[in-house]
């Protein structure tokens, strides 16, 4: 698209002026196209935690991933990302067979009864990023 000059009533050459304002607009639209490919890369470390009340403070971490880079903040990606390539459910296994030798505090200190923890899904974990 070529910008023609409008007559100036004092006969001086306009065209040095719009050229030089089509530079910058170019300029200024290049920006624009970069800053939105730009994105927001952060490393997190993400810890799958057992919160059942039952189980003693020190076993509650089921395991911690490190190094997860997270992009534009999308935690649940980055998660997705875990459980897809990461052996996840080994993690859990091992975690419950873990569970099966524990005896489930709660019970015991509310009854007296010494109760062995049952076997936790995924849905029962929590996330905690750091």
């Amino acid at each position: 698209m070529e910008i023609k000059p409008k007559p100036s009533k004092y006969n001086v050459d306009n065209t040095k002026q719009i050229n030089h304002n089509t530079e910058t607009l170019t300029k200024q639209e290049n920006i624009r196209v970069i800053n939105t490919n730009i994105t927001n890369r952060k490393v997190v470390t993400m810890t799958l935690i057992d919160n059942d009340q039952g189980i003693q403070a020190e076993d509650s971490v089921v395991h911690v991933f490190q190094g997860v880079v997270v992009e534009n903040g999308d935690i649940e990606s980055a998660k997705q990302e875990l459980l897809m390539n990461e052996k996840v459910s080994k993690i859990i296994e091992d975690h419950n067979s873990k569970r099966a030798n524990m005896i489930n505090e709660d019970i015991l200190n509310r009854t007296g009864n010494e109760v062995k923890l049952r076997a936790i899904k995924l849905k029962d974990l929590t996330w905690q990023v750091s």
